[in-house]
């Protein structure tokens, strides 16, 4: 998944189609925090796909009210509101499904982008929604009660 991110990020900044950071061209070390405040939209690829498997790498973008562009666990809806994130599959035009990037699509969606930063701003240590799934190696909770809404 890491060359898929990498791979992305260049088709991005050599087409000029979004901006991309960070170290994959020699380029500075980004931070998170600071940048995704400026954005709408963010590309987010998981080093992992599976079901419930998912990192602060979309947790940041629900903490900066920005919309992921996700390729990662395939139940994420299971969690946080599906309308404030985009899902695709690694094969998927990435210039294609950048098109619907607007602003107008974003204003659209703002209700489910508030919706998910009120899910995550209780959990951002990761650490402890895992800790409550597992408990010395065996499954103590459905992955869904992670979050009590």
């Amino acid at each position: 998944m890491h060359r898929l991110r990498t791979e992305i990020a260049r088709q991005c900044k050599t087409h000029n189609i979004a901006d991309a950071f960070g170290t994959f061209d020699g380029g500075n070390y980004a931070n998170v925090q600071e940048y995704l405040m400026d954005y709408r939209f963010s590309i987010i690829v998981e080093n992992y796909i599976s079901p419930y498997w998912f990192t602060e790498k979309i947790t940041n973008c629900f903490m900066s009210m920005t919309i992921p562009i996700y390729i990662g666990a395939t139940k994420i809806g299971n969690f946080f509101n599906p309308d404030a994130i985009i899902q695709i599959n690694p094969n998927d035009d990435i210039e294609n499904v950048l098109k619907k990037c607007t602003k107008e699509y974003y204003e659209e969606r703002l209700d489910a982008v508030i919706d998910n930063y009120n899910r995550i701003k209780n959990y951002n240590v990761m650490d402890k929604m895992y800790e409550k799934y597992i408990v010395d190696g065996i499954k103590v909770n459905n992955p869904e009660d992670f979050f009590v809404f």
